[in-house]
Protein backbone atom coordinates (compact mmCIF):
# COMPACT_ATOMS: atom_id res chain seq x y z
CA UNK A 1 0.00 0.00 0.00
CA UNK A 2 0.94 3.19 -0.61
CA UNK A 3 0.86 6.31 1.43
CA UNK A 4 -2.33 8.45 2.44
CA UNK A 5 -3.17 10.91 0.43
CA UNK A 6 -6.22 13.15 2.09
CA UNK A 7 -6.73 16.91 2.40
CA UNK A 8 -4.40 16.61 5.72
CA UNK A 9 -0.36 15.31 5.39
CA UNK A 10 0.47 12.00 5.87
CA UNK A 11 2.13 13.23 9.29
CA UNK A 12 -0.35 15.01 10.47
CA UNK A 13 -2.73 12.23 10.24
CA UNK A 14 -0.59 9.70 11.74
CA UNK A 15 -0.03 12.47 14.67
CA UNK A 16 -3.98 12.40 15.32
CA UNK A 17 -4.04 8.87 15.03
CA UNK A 18 -1.21 8.89 17.97
CA UNK A 19 -2.79 11.23 19.79
CA UNK A 20 -5.96 8.88 20.08
CA UNK A 21 -3.48 6.12 21.27
CA UNK A 22 -2.01 8.31 23.80
CA UNK A 23 -6.12 9.19 25.26
CA UNK A 24 -6.68 5.39 25.43
CA UNK A 25 -3.63 4.73 27.36
CA UNK A 26 -5.25 7.20 29.92
CA UNK A 27 -6.56 6.02 33.15
CA UNK A 28 -10.31 7.07 33.01
CA UNK A 29 -13.23 5.96 35.38
CA UNK A 30 -16.71 4.26 34.05
CA UNK A 31 -19.62 6.51 34.65
CA UNK A 32 -23.05 5.61 36.29
CA UNK A 33 -24.73 5.41 32.96
CA UNK A 34 -21.75 2.65 31.83
CA UNK A 35 -21.15 5.13 29.04
CA UNK A 36 -17.30 5.45 29.50
CA UNK A 37 -15.04 2.89 29.67
CA UNK A 38 -11.01 2.03 30.76
CA UNK A 39 -9.41 0.32 27.92
CA UNK A 40 -7.59 -2.89 29.45
CA UNK A 41 -3.35 -2.84 29.64
CA UNK A 42 -3.90 -5.41 26.80
CA UNK A 43 -6.15 -3.09 24.53
CA UNK A 44 -3.27 -0.35 25.17
CA UNK A 45 -0.74 -2.36 24.02
CA UNK A 46 -2.93 -3.46 21.05
CA UNK A 47 -2.72 0.02 19.85
CA UNK A 48 0.60 0.71 20.23
CA UNK A 49 1.43 -1.90 18.27
CA UNK A 50 -1.62 -0.77 15.58
CA UNK A 51 -0.30 2.59 15.57
CA UNK A 52 3.44 1.21 14.75
CA UNK A 53 2.04 -0.88 12.16
CA UNK A 54 0.07 2.52 10.29
CA UNK A 55 3.24 4.09 10.07
CA UNK A 56 4.71 2.03 8.61
CA UNK A 57 1.90 1.39 5.67
CA UNK A 58 0.89 -1.97 7.23
CA UNK A 59 -2.41 -1.33 7.33
CA UNK A 60 -3.65 -4.99 7.67
CA UNK A 61 -1.68 -5.81 10.44
CA UNK A 62 -2.99 -2.61 12.10
CA UNK A 63 -6.90 -3.13 11.26
CA UNK A 64 -5.82 -6.75 12.70
CA UNK A 65 -4.51 -5.38 16.18
CA UNK A 66 -7.53 -2.97 16.05
CA UNK A 67 -10.18 -5.64 15.86
CA UNK A 68 -8.43 -7.31 18.64
CA UNK A 69 -8.68 -4.65 20.65
CA UNK A 70 -12.29 -4.20 19.89
CA UNK A 71 -12.78 -7.96 20.77
CA UNK A 72 -12.00 -7.07 23.77
CA UNK A 73 -14.50 -4.19 24.81
CA UNK A 74 -15.93 -1.70 21.88
CA UNK A 75 -14.16 2.07 22.42
CA UNK A 76 -15.24 5.28 20.27
CA UNK A 77 -12.19 5.72 19.76
CA UNK A 78 -10.50 2.05 18.36
CA UNK A 79 -13.62 2.00 16.20
CA UNK A 80 -12.73 5.58 14.54
CA UNK A 81 -8.34 4.37 14.41
CA UNK A 82 -9.97 1.03 12.73
CA UNK A 83 -11.94 3.03 10.49
CA UNK A 84 -9.01 5.04 9.35
CA UNK A 85 -6.67 1.77 9.06
CA UNK A 86 -9.63 0.73 6.62
CA UNK A 87 -9.96 3.70 4.46
CA UNK A 88 -6.21 3.66 3.94
CA UNK A 89 -5.91 -0.51 2.87
CA UNK A 90 -9.18 0.78 0.75
CA UNK A 91 -12.23 -0.83 1.95
CA UNK A 92 -14.62 2.50 2.02
CA UNK A 93 -17.55 0.63 3.29
CA UNK A 94 -16.12 -1.32 6.28
CA UNK A 95 -14.54 1.90 7.04
CA UNK A 96 -17.75 3.80 7.07
CA UNK A 97 -19.43 1.25 8.98
CA UNK A 98 -16.74 1.87 11.64
CA UNK A 99 -16.65 5.58 11.93
CA UNK A 100 -20.73 4.97 12.04
CA UNK A 101 -20.24 2.34 15.01
CA UNK A 102 -18.22 4.96 16.86
CA UNK A 103 -20.52 7.37 16.77
CA UNK A 104 -23.03 4.93 19.52
CA UNK A 105 -19.36 3.46 21.27
CA UNK A 106 -18.97 3.98 24.59
CA UNK A 107 -16.86 6.77 24.72
CA UNK A 108 -13.11 6.95 26.16
CA UNK A 109 -13.34 9.47 28.91
CA UNK A 110 -15.85 12.89 29.88
CA UNK A 111 -15.02 16.37 28.14
CA UNK A 112 -13.33 17.84 26.57
CA UNK A 113 -11.89 14.79 24.79
CA UNK A 114 -15.59 13.38 23.52
CA UNK A 115 -15.81 16.60 21.21
CA UNK A 116 -12.41 16.40 20.35
CA UNK A 117 -12.91 12.52 19.16
CA UNK A 118 -16.13 13.52 17.47
CA UNK A 119 -14.00 15.67 15.75
CA UNK A 120 -12.20 13.90 14.77
CA UNK A 121 -14.43 10.98 13.49
CA UNK A 122 -15.89 13.37 11.30
CA UNK A 123 -12.95 14.83 9.88
CA UNK A 124 -12.50 11.09 9.02
CA UNK A 125 -15.71 10.50 7.75
CA UNK A 126 -15.60 13.54 5.25
CA UNK A 127 -12.40 12.58 3.59
CA UNK A 128 -14.37 9.35 1.91
CA UNK A 129 -15.10 10.66 -1.28
CA UNK A 130 -11.64 11.99 -1.71
CA UNK A 131 -10.82 8.28 -2.46
CA UNK A 132 -14.42 6.87 -2.29
CA UNK A 133 -17.49 6.75 -4.73
CA UNK A 134 -21.18 5.65 -3.81
CA UNK A 135 -22.98 2.82 -4.86
CA UNK A 136 -26.22 1.74 -4.86
CA UNK A 137 -26.29 -1.98 -5.08
CA UNK A 138 -30.25 -3.01 -6.60
CA UNK A 139 -30.53 -6.37 -5.74
CA UNK A 140 -33.54 -8.57 -6.58
CA UNK A 141 -34.40 -10.90 -3.98
CA UNK A 142 -34.39 -10.30 0.07
CA UNK A 143 -32.30 -13.29 0.62
CA UNK A 144 -29.33 -12.12 -1.97
CA UNK A 145 -25.98 -11.56 -0.63
CA UNK A 146 -23.36 -9.40 -2.52
CA UNK A 147 -19.71 -9.80 -2.92
CA UNK A 148 -17.01 -7.57 -4.27
CA UNK A 149 -13.56 -8.43 -5.95
CA UNK A 150 -13.87 -12.19 -4.74
CA UNK A 151 -14.66 -11.03 -0.99
CA UNK A 152 -16.68 -12.42 1.42
CA UNK A 153 -20.46 -12.22 0.66
CA UNK A 154 -22.32 -10.44 2.97
CA UNK A 155 -26.26 -9.24 2.86
CA UNK A 156 -27.20 -6.74 0.36
CA UNK A 157 -26.90 -3.08 1.85
CA UNK A 158 -29.54 -0.32 2.15
CA UNK A 159 -29.52 2.59 0.45
CA UNK A 160 -25.51 4.04 -0.84
CA UNK A 161 -22.69 2.09 0.20
CA UNK A 162 -19.06 3.67 0.25
CA UNK A 163 -16.34 2.06 -2.75
CA UNK A 164 -13.08 2.78 -3.23
CA UNK A 165 -12.57 4.42 -6.65
CA UNK A 166 -11.12 1.97 -9.20
CA UNK A 167 -12.22 -1.42 -11.02
CA UNK A 168 -14.28 -3.32 -9.30
CA UNK A 169 -16.07 -7.21 -10.17
CA UNK A 170 -19.46 -7.48 -7.90
CA UNK A 171 -21.78 -10.52 -7.65
CA UNK A 172 -25.07 -10.66 -6.52
CA UNK A 173 -26.14 -14.53 -5.06
CA UNK A 174 -29.92 -15.20 -4.32
CA UNK A 175 -31.15 -18.15 -2.40
CA UNK A 176 -32.03 -20.04 -5.35
CA UNK A 177 -28.51 -20.46 -6.15
CA UNK A 178 -28.21 -17.97 -8.65
CA UNK A 179 -25.46 -15.13 -9.58
CA UNK A 180 -25.28 -12.12 -11.18
CA UNK A 181 -22.25 -10.39 -12.06
CA UNK A 182 -21.77 -6.45 -12.89
CA UNK A 183 -17.81 -4.70 -13.35
CA UNK A 184 -17.66 -1.33 -12.44
CA UNK A 185 -15.71 1.23 -12.98
CA UNK A 186 -15.96 3.78 -9.95
CA UNK A 187 -15.04 7.27 -9.63
CA UNK A 188 -14.05 8.99 -6.38
CA UNK A 189 -17.03 11.49 -5.08
CA UNK A 190 -19.50 10.17 -7.78
CA UNK A 191 -22.73 8.08 -6.80
CA UNK A 192 -23.03 4.93 -9.45
CA UNK A 193 -25.96 2.05 -9.45
CA UNK A 194 -24.86 -1.85 -9.80
CA UNK A 195 -28.17 -4.29 -10.86
CA UNK A 196 -27.83 -7.72 -9.35
CA UNK A 197 -31.03 -8.98 -10.98
CA UNK A 198 -31.86 -12.98 -11.19
CA UNK A 199 -35.07 -14.36 -11.82
CA UNK A 200 -37.29 -15.02 -8.13
CA UNK A 201 -38.02 -19.02 -8.89
CA UNK A 202 -37.73 -21.99 -6.24
CA UNK A 203 -34.43 -23.80 -6.21
CA UNK A 204 -36.80 -26.85 -7.47
CA UNK A 205 -38.20 -25.11 -10.48
CA UNK A 206 -34.68 -23.73 -11.42
CA UNK A 207 -33.63 -26.80 -11.41
CA UNK A 208 -36.40 -27.96 -13.52
CA UNK A 209 -35.54 -25.20 -16.31
CA UNK A 210 -31.57 -25.91 -16.38
CA UNK A 211 -32.55 -29.35 -17.51
CA UNK A 212 -35.15 -28.00 -20.12
CA UNK A 213 -31.65 -26.27 -21.26
CA UNK A 214 -33.31 -22.84 -19.88
CA UNK A 215 -30.62 -20.15 -19.29
CA UNK A 216 -31.52 -17.95 -16.39
CA UNK A 217 -28.46 -16.10 -15.26
CA UNK A 218 -27.54 -13.24 -17.55
CA UNK A 219 -23.83 -11.53 -17.53
CA UNK A 220 -23.63 -8.03 -17.16
CA UNK A 221 -20.58 -5.44 -17.67
CA UNK A 222 -21.41 -1.83 -15.96
CA UNK A 223 -18.97 1.14 -15.88
CA UNK A 224 -19.30 4.39 -14.28
CA UNK A 225 -18.67 7.54 -15.97
CA UNK A 226 -19.14 9.58 -12.47
CA UNK A 227 -22.33 11.24 -13.78
CA UNK A 228 -24.18 8.70 -15.38
CA UNK A 229 -23.62 4.55 -15.79
CA UNK A 230 -23.36 2.71 -18.83
CA UNK A 231 -24.50 -1.03 -18.96
CA UNK A 232 -23.39 -3.40 -21.64
CA UNK A 233 -24.47 -6.94 -21.38
CA UNK A 234 -23.16 -10.10 -22.69
CA UNK A 235 -27.03 -11.12 -23.45
CA UNK A 236 -28.96 -7.78 -23.01
CA UNK A 237 -32.23 -8.95 -22.08
CA UNK A 238 -34.75 -6.52 -23.81
CA UNK A 239 -38.61 -5.96 -22.70
CA UNK A 240 -40.56 -6.18 -25.43
CA UNK A 241 -43.48 -3.94 -25.08
CA UNK A 242 -46.04 -5.98 -23.93
CA UNK A 243 -50.37 -5.63 -25.09
CA UNK A 244 -50.94 -2.70 -23.14
CA UNK A 245 -48.27 -0.55 -24.24
CA UNK A 246 -48.96 -1.26 -27.96
CA UNK A 247 -52.99 -0.61 -27.73
CA UNK A 248 -52.07 2.28 -25.28
CA UNK A 249 -49.66 3.82 -28.14
CA UNK A 250 -51.32 3.14 -31.13
CA UNK A 251 -54.29 4.53 -29.50
CA UNK A 252 -52.51 7.69 -28.50
CA UNK A 253 -50.83 7.62 -31.86
CA UNK A 254 -54.49 7.44 -33.75
CA UNK A 255 -55.65 10.73 -32.03
CA UNK A 256 -52.47 12.33 -32.95
CA UNK A 257 -52.77 11.75 -36.48
CA UNK A 258 -56.77 11.95 -36.67
CA UNK A 259 -56.16 15.79 -34.86
CA UNK A 260 -53.35 16.35 -37.76
CA UNK A 261 -56.03 15.23 -40.55
CA UNK A 262 -58.89 17.31 -38.77
CA UNK A 263 -56.53 19.98 -38.42
CA UNK A 264 -55.85 20.19 -42.28
CA UNK A 265 -59.09 18.65 -44.07
CA UNK A 266 -61.62 20.50 -41.08
CA UNK A 267 -60.20 23.40 -39.39
CA UNK A 268 -58.21 24.78 -41.93
CA UNK A 269 -60.73 25.19 -44.67
CA UNK A 270 -63.16 26.76 -41.96
CA UNK A 271 -60.37 29.28 -41.05
CA UNK A 272 -60.13 30.18 -45.03
CA UNK A 273 -63.69 31.02 -45.22
CA UNK A 274 -63.74 32.95 -41.68
CA UNK A 275 -60.64 35.07 -43.53
CA UNK A 276 -62.73 35.66 -46.68
CA UNK A 277 -65.42 36.79 -44.56
CA UNK A 278 -63.19 39.49 -42.54
CA UNK A 279 -62.93 41.17 -45.56
CA UNK A 280 -66.29 42.09 -46.37
CA UNK A 281 -67.97 45.18 -45.31
CA UNK A 282 -71.72 44.06 -45.93
CA UNK A 283 -74.08 43.41 -43.48
CA UNK A 284 -74.23 39.72 -44.93
CA UNK A 285 -70.26 39.61 -44.91
CA UNK A 286 -70.73 40.77 -40.86
CA UNK A 287 -73.08 38.00 -40.19
CA UNK A 288 -71.36 35.35 -42.19
CA UNK A 289 -68.09 36.63 -40.06
CA UNK A 290 -69.87 35.98 -36.83
CA UNK A 291 -71.31 32.56 -37.91
CA UNK A 292 -68.05 30.99 -39.37
CA UNK A 293 -65.83 32.36 -36.31
CA UNK A 294 -68.68 30.31 -33.92
CA UNK A 295 -67.52 27.72 -36.51
CA UNK A 296 -64.35 28.02 -36.29
CA UNK A 297 -64.17 28.26 -32.41
CA UNK A 298 -66.20 24.98 -31.94
CA UNK A 299 -64.06 22.56 -34.95
CA UNK A 300 -60.69 24.06 -33.19
CA UNK A 301 -61.45 23.27 -29.93
CA UNK A 302 -62.30 19.65 -31.12
CA UNK A 303 -59.54 19.46 -32.76
CA UNK A 304 -57.18 20.72 -29.69
CA UNK A 305 -59.20 18.44 -27.61
CA UNK A 306 -58.40 15.13 -29.98
CA UNK A 307 -54.85 16.35 -30.02
CA UNK A 308 -54.19 16.85 -26.06
CA UNK A 309 -55.74 12.95 -25.63
CA UNK A 310 -53.49 12.07 -27.92
CA UNK A 311 -50.06 13.49 -26.28
CA UNK A 312 -51.80 12.07 -22.96
CA UNK A 313 -52.38 8.52 -24.32
CA UNK A 314 -49.21 8.81 -25.78
CA UNK A 315 -47.05 9.46 -22.69
CA UNK A 316 -48.85 6.95 -20.94
CA UNK A 317 -47.74 4.58 -22.83
CA UNK A 318 -44.39 5.33 -22.91
CA UNK A 319 -44.73 5.86 -19.13
CA UNK A 320 -45.93 1.83 -19.45
CA UNK A 321 -43.19 0.62 -21.15
CA UNK A 322 -40.29 3.11 -18.60
CA UNK A 323 -41.95 1.01 -15.47
CA UNK A 324 -42.10 -2.51 -17.10
CA UNK A 325 -45.77 -2.99 -16.83
CA UNK A 326 -45.75 -6.73 -18.29
CA UNK A 327 -43.80 -8.08 -21.47
CA UNK A 328 -41.34 -10.74 -21.90
CA UNK A 329 -37.52 -10.71 -22.17
CA UNK A 330 -36.37 -10.84 -25.37
CA UNK A 331 -32.83 -10.47 -26.71
CA UNK A 332 -32.23 -8.06 -28.97
CA UNK A 333 -29.50 -5.49 -30.10
CA UNK A 334 -31.51 -2.21 -29.41
CA UNK A 335 -30.36 0.20 -27.23
CA UNK A 336 -32.28 0.69 -23.91
CA UNK A 337 -32.30 3.94 -22.30
CA UNK A 338 -33.73 4.54 -18.67
CA UNK A 339 -33.16 7.08 -14.99
CA UNK A 340 -32.93 6.19 -11.74
CA UNK A 341 -33.71 8.48 -9.04
CA UNK A 342 -33.61 7.92 -4.79
CA UNK A 343 -33.05 10.12 -1.95
CA UNK A 344 -29.32 10.39 -2.57
CA UNK A 345 -29.17 11.40 -6.70
CA UNK A 346 -30.27 9.98 -9.78
CA UNK A 347 -28.61 9.13 -12.88
CA UNK A 348 -29.67 7.83 -16.24
CA UNK A 349 -28.70 4.35 -17.58
CA UNK A 350 -27.77 3.15 -21.09
CA UNK A 351 -27.67 -0.51 -21.94
CA UNK A 352 -27.19 -2.33 -24.94
CA UNK A 353 -25.65 -5.18 -26.71
CA UNK A 354 -21.44 -4.60 -27.77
Amino acid sequence: MGSLQSRSSPLALVCAIAAVTVLVAQPTRPSAQGKYVTPTAEQVELGEQALAAFVANDFDTAIARYQESLSIQPIDVTWITLGYALFAAGRCHDASEAYAKAADAPRLKPPPYPKQVDKMRQEYAAQLPERCGQVRLDCSTDDMTWSMDGGEPKPCPEGLTWIAAGSHEFVGRAGNGLERRAKLDVVAGSKARVELHVPDVSAKELARLRADGEELARGAVVRSTGIATLVEQDQAAWRTPNDLVIYTGAAGGTLLLTAIVLDLAWVGPAWSDLETASRGDTRKALADYDRLSDEFSSKQGVMQWVFGAGVLVTAAAATFHLLELGGEADTASAPAVGAWVGPEGGGMVFGGDF
